[in-house]
């Protein structure tokens, strides 16, 4: 099955290839696929918290220019970091909080699996929603 990705796939490629050179590795597995699509709507909120501070500015220039059309092109923005985090490509350095690419090492999600991650995903609109008002307002 064809899975369509949120993010450039070639690019990405590019990003983990350095990555793999670095050292820079995930492990991924069931467990980890199954503990991102359990994250309760709070620890969503937290991590997309986490996302928006560091992509504040790129953010914030889209948010206030009107780059986008509708909430559901703002929401796009965020969830496609919430995939490459769900496939373990993006993490957060515990010590920093800053934003860090890895290189995935393991087997990919199962079709189900991959189903139920991107259900957790588009069901996190309200999560994000309540994000960006925390953030906008500085809490």
């Amino acid at each position: 099955m064809e899975r369509e990705k949120r993010y450039d796939e070639k690019f990405v490629a590019v990003i983990e290839s350095i990555c793999q050179e670095t050292g820079a590795l995930h492990p991924v597995d069931d467990t980890y696929y199954e503990s991102f699509v359990e994250l309760s709507d709070e620890e969503l909120v937290n991590i997309v918290g986490l996302i928006l501070h560091e992509t504040a500015r790129h953010f914030n220039e889209k948010l206030f220019s009107g780059a986008w059309k509708d909430d559901d092109e703002m929401y796009e923005y965020v969830m496609l970091y919430l995939e490459l985090i769900a496939e373990g490509k993006l993490a957060f350095n515990e010590e920093t909080g800053k934003m860090v690419f890895l290189k995935a090492q393991g087997d990919p999600p199962s079709d189900d699996m991959w189903n139920r991650i991107q259900k957790r995903i588009t069901s996190a609109k309200s999560a994000i929603r309540t994000a960006i008002i925390r953030n906008l307002r500085g809490d």
